[in-house]
């Protein structure tokens, strides 16, 4: 028997106790989540009201676009466009439910809330799902393995 051949039957020997199965894909368990913000036009909002401008703006501007999450991810926006923000998180968790809260001070003195319930959008689908635990409004929603956004 050549050497040649004596090593191809080794291997033919050795390949078949090394599982023989095809490899197996591991399902994600983090996804990385692309956040758009666009701010409200200020000519949409209401007017400012004078007598909290200044003590608003003030007390909430450290905060401002800087984002929470559910599992402890944190982010500041940065402008992409005129009144379009973006921030990229690196490892959300995927199946299960997540949220995001942030403030904008720009609705500071205008509206009720600073707290953002509107205008953001996960890996291109927009966020709906406003809940308010404890007060303190943040926009809902799932990801699945693939990175689909379930508002």
């Amino acid at each position: 028997m050549r050497i040649r051949d004596a090593l191809t039957l080794a291997v033919a020997v050795v390949l078949p106790g090394c599982g023989g199965s095809e490899p197996t894909t591991s399902t994600p368990t983090a996804v990385s989540l692309r956040l758009h913000y666009q701010a409200p036009d200020p000519a949409s909002l209401p007017p400012v009201r004078v007598e909290e401008l200044a003590g608003c703006s003030h007390h909430y501007a450290p905060g401002n676009l800087a984002v929470s999450t559910s599992w402890g991810a944190e982010g500041r926006f940065a402008l992409l466009a005129s009144g379009v923000y973006e921030l990229t998180l690196p490892a959300a968790p995927v199946n299960q439910d997540l949220w995001i809260a942030f403030v904008d001070i720009t609705l500071c003195a205008r509206t009720d809330s600073v707290y953002v319930t509107r205008g953001v959008s996960a890996n291109e689908v927009p966020l709906s799902r406003v809940e308010a635990p404890e007060g303190i409004p943040h926009l809902a929603f799932r990801l699945d393995g693939a990175g689909r956004v379930l508002p």
